[in-house]
C-alpha cells in the first residue's frame, strides 16, 4: 500500500524522477529519521513501511531466529 500510494502522489512523467524523489525523501526517510532519533527504532530493526488511513505507518517486526 505505501508503494501504491508513493506511486501515486510522486508521479508526473512530465518531470521524470525528481518529483518521486522528493515524495520519497518527505514520505519515508524524513520520518524513519525522526523515529530513529527518537530512539523508536534502532539501528538492527526490520522496519516495515505501510500505508493505513491516509499516513505512512511504520512497524518493527521480529527477526525470525535460525
Amino acid at each position: 500500500a505505501a508503494i501504491k500510494h508513493i506511486a501515486r502522489i510522486g508521479y508526473q512523467p512530465e518531470f521524470g524522477a525528481r518529483p518521486l524523489k522528493r515524495i520519497i525523501q518527505r514520505e519515508i526517510v524524513n520520518q524513519l529519521a525522526r523515529k530513529l532519533i527518537e530512539g523508536i527504532f534502532h539501528n538492527r530493526n526490520n522496519i516495515h513501511i505501510n500505508y493505513l488511513d491516509n499516513k505512512i505507518i511504520f512497524e518493527k517486526k521480529n527477526k525470525k531466529k535460525d
